[in-house]
This record gives C-alpha cells, sequence and structure tokens, in this order.
C-alpha cells in the first residue's frame, strides 16, 4: 500500500499565522492522532484534510 498526502498551502490559515510551518506541523500531528486512534485503513480510502479555518485544503489517499 501507498500513502500519498496532498496540501495545498495558499489559503489564509497558512498565511495569517505568519509562519507557514506552524499550521502545516499543526495540520500533520492532527493527522497522527487520527491515525494512531482511528479506522483500519485499507486501499481505496480517501481523507480530507481540514486547516484551522475548517477549509479544506488537501486529502491523504490510501493506494495499492
Amino acid at each position: 500500500m501507498k500513502a500519498e498526502i496532498t496540501i495545498c498551502m495558499d489559503n489564509a490559515a497558512f498565511q495569517d499565522c505568519g509562519n507557514p510551518g506552524e499550521e502545516l506541523s499543526r495540520i500533520l500531528m492532527r493527522l497522527g492522532k487520527m491515525l494512531q486512534s482511528g479506522p483500519r485503513l485499507t486501499s481505496g480510502d480517501s481523507f480530507p484534510i481540514m486547516d484551522i479555518n475548517g477549509n479544506k485544503v488537501g486529502y491523504l489517499t490510501i493506494s495499492d
């Protein structure tokens, strides 16, 4: 299996904090926590990734 994470960083959540890495770090830590306690991953799964403002900024996709 392969996990692919796509995150678009050109919106206000990344610009307003002054350091885009801060919002990216928050998103990745939240994603990590979800994966630890979440469902068992299977090929074809796709999860939306949301920024701090509640906007969809990407996806985590599982494939073969």
